[in-house]
């Protein structure tokens, strides 16, 4: 029975990715659904730091590192620091 749920845990968790990816694409979004979720977070979360959204997505600070570098790239967010802070805050 645990195969059965997993399984079907898998398709769902799949089908939802696929779903969201066609959505962004004929919204004319061309992000990954991780750099989409992470703009949703930074967003969604004052004073938003990387901590902040590894927590939050469940993710380890590397991936939020390359997520983070690609979006600042591409303008799609500013990094800011702040002098009384040793950690950098991300705006949209």
């Amino acid at each position: 029975m645990n195969e059965t749920i997993g399984e079907a845990l898998h398709v769902l968790t799949h089908s939802y990715r696929h779903l969201l990816k066609e959505a962004a694409q004929r919204s004319g979004i061309v992000l990954p659904v991780s750099h989409i979720r992470s703009l949703k977070c930074i967003g969604s979360t004052n004073q938003c730091r990387a901590r902040d959204i590894c927590t939050t997505l469940r993710l380890d600070k590397s991936q939020v590192a390359r997520i983070l570098k690609a979006l600042l790239n591409k303008g799609y967010i500013a990094k800011k620091s702040k002098p009384s802070q040793p950690t950098a805050v991300f705006n949209l």
